[in-house]
């Protein structure tokens, strides 16, 4: 029972199991002393919860350190990203790259996030690709090299921090990296374990489906909890997965290493604990995704990077198709999110719906992405002309940025009027303005007011 007490604590740590040795000892001297001293039995059991008072109090004061160490790191890394265009006029080429013939841009990669629009297989995925590959470094390359092999007239150059970084079959530039570079495609919602993650690329997943990401469960959160000076790890990785789901109260590990969610409805009620194959797929998506992106951050620097990435670790994440498994609340708050909470990092990310580009912090760069057999697949920055913060979802579904030409419902029969009202509640305010006035207008009450509109204008006109 005593033992019940302290797991349901859930800090299993070393500290506790100290202090569940120690009243170990009290309880066994309790019950002496309660056996055989029975006028004592009152004092006994009057004194005998101290010690879980004491425990407590140790818990705040751990947490309470925790929670400013966590305050500090935080504080240490709210600075933006410092990626740069170059002075170069285009910073991105693309020569002869699955589908893309010739793109010659400049991409703006001091931007928080750059978005691209456009239709299915015009080859959104593929400029993720070739950004991958350009920035990755060379042992990354050799993996994705093996997966999608690059044409014998390829050649993929950026400029990134006053450096040009080429990638073809014949030239391949080794310059010592200052970031890191992670990629997500749309099979993003499996962790692996750390024997099968051991020779994963951080942008795999972008050229397979079948990706086992890095598992945040394994290979972090049930390894910080159980170390004292590991727990502010733990505790910020929790934070960050609270902040992202509105709806998750806590996690904790529990004694066999199990990772365990605890939720709570729209009432703030508690709800049964789950694990992680039991949350929903727009749950799992985030954690693993998110999780990836935090480990791939606390590996210490390879060989091939600066060692200063250990005071500024910086990255550039790419994401296919943001928006999926996600509710359009998730998928406007969750770019401004990222990047609150990662403010290192550049992310591009690929989109099929407007919900995001409506959450973009301000700086966020959008573009089109078109495909034609003459020029093969191209790129249009639009955001230049086109004011994302003065638009609404069927405005910018019908911009350049989406390109719709028809926003109706297809069993919208043009018998009535389109509702043209900005947002739901207009639409039920209007109708219960309109049915009152129904309601009052009999035909006699009409017929009184233009009776009376009548006589005020003939009165009107005598006065003249």
């Amino acid at each position: 029972m005593l033992k019940a007490f302290f797991l349901n604590k859930k800090y299993p740590n070393s500290n506790s199991r100290f202090v569940f040795a120690l009243m170990n000892v009290i309880f066994a001297t309790a019950v002496v002393v309660g056996k055989f001293h029975p006028f004592l039995s009152p004092q006994v059991e009057k004194y005998f919860y101290a010690p879980f008072v004491l425990y407590d109090l140790f818990v705040f004061i751990l947490e309470f350190k925790n929670k400013i160490r966590f305050t500090a790191q935080v504080l240490k890394n709210q600075t933006k990203h410092n990626f740069r265009e170059g002075t170069s006029e285009n910073n991105f080429v693309v020569e002869n790259y699955q589908g893309i013939k010739f793109i010659q841009m400049m991409l703006p990669l001091s931007s928080p996030w750059i978005f691209l629009t456009g239709d299915n297989g015009f080859g959104k995925t593929n400029i993720l690709q070739a950004l991958a590959r350009v920035l990755s470094n060379s042992n990354d390359n050799l993996s994705y090299e093996a997966i999608k092999p690059l044409g014998k007239d390829t050649k993929l150059s950026i400029m990134i921090h006053g450096n040009w970084r080429i990638v073809s079959p014949f030239e391949k530039t080794s310059t010592n990296s200052s970031f890191r570079v992670m990629g997500y495609g749309a099979g993003r919602l499996d962790m692996g374990s750390d024997r099968n993650t051991k020779e994963y690329r951080p942008a795999s997943s972008l050229f397979e489906t079948q990706v086992l990401l890095k598992n945040i469960e394994r290979e972090g959160l049930s390894r910080w909890y159980f170390k004292s000076k590991d727990r502010a790890k733990f505790d910020h990785c929790v934070c960050i997965f609270k902040q992202l789901l509105p709806s998750l109260h806590d996690i904790y590990v529990d004694d066999d290493s199990a990772v365990w969610y605890v939720e709570k409805d729209d009432c703030g009620n508690i709800l049964p604990e789950v694990q992680f194959k039991d949350l929903a797929t727009g749950y799992q998506n985030i954690i693993s995704m998110v999780g990836d992106i935090i480990l791939q951050l606390n590996m210490p620097p390879d060989n091939y990077e600066h060692q200063n990435l250990r005071k500024h670790m910086q990255a550039i994440v790419l994401i296919d198709e943001i928006e999926l498994y996600l509710h359009p609340k998730w998928q406007k708050k969750l770019p401004g999110m990222l990047t609150r909470l990662f403010p290192n990092i550049l992310f591009i990310a690929s989109t099929h719906s407007p919900i995001p580009l409506l959450g973009a912090p301000e700086g966020s760069a959008f573009f089109r992405v078109n495909r034609s057999s003459e020029k093969g697949i191209t790129m249009t920055r639009l955001d230049e002309n086109i004011f994302i913060s003065e638009l609404l979802p069927n405005t910018v579904l019908s911009s350049p940025i989406f390109g719709m030409e028809d926003i109706f419902s297809t069993n919208y029969k043009g018998e009535k009027p389109s509702r043209l009202e900005n947002i739901y509640n207009e639409v039920v305010l209007n109708d219960i303005i309109d049915r009152k006035v129904s309601d009052f207008l009999t035909d006699r009450k009409e017929q009184e007011l233009i009776q009376r509109y009548n006589l005020r204008r003939s009165n009107s006109l005598k006065c003249k």
